[in-house]
């Protein structure tokens, strides 16, 4: 049975994107220069996405990726959890908001992400070890 590697190269990208971050925010944009809380958005957006890819690609290749149970265990636990990881994640990030931020209020900022990166951790572990095919490569038009 072949993998279907679409979903491969996006969430990696995604979850490469949510680590880094953006050290540099100008002060009059939306975050008025808030690292902390743009760089947990980012964090917690892309993670949305990461997670329906990732449980989408373990359904898809259910049968192949039987071999590590551990894959269908993390992808059932993030197809359960997600949605209130996330949930909680954006109820703490409005009182983050809401209040001025406080040194407190940035470690619960933390706190909250906590769940969503360690499961975006195991992730891109099981992702990326699972055996690839190469990716087929663009050729220019015309």
């Amino acid at each position: 049975m072949r993998f279907n590697r679409s979903f491969l190269p996006i969430s990696l990208a995604v979850f490469a994107l949510a680590l880094a971050g953006c050290a540099s925010l100008a002060p009059d944009g939306a975050y008025n220069g808030n690292t902390n809380l743009y760089d947990a958005d980012l964090i917690a957006n892309s993670a949305a996405d990461t997670f329906k890819a990732f449980v989408t690609w373990e359904h898809q290749n259910r049968a192949t990726l039987a071999v590590v149970p551990a894959i269908r265990t993390l992808s059932d636990q993030v197809n359960l959890n997600s949605k209130q990881w996330l949930k909680s994640y954006f109820a703490v990030r409005d009182a983050y908001v809401a209040a001025a931020p406080a040194d407190k209020s940035k470690y619960n900022l933390a706190n909250a992400l906590a769940p969503i990166q360690a499961a975006l951790a195991q992730v891109a572990i099981y992702m990326a070890k699972q055996p690839t095919a190469p990716l087929p490569v663009a050729t220019p038009a015309g």
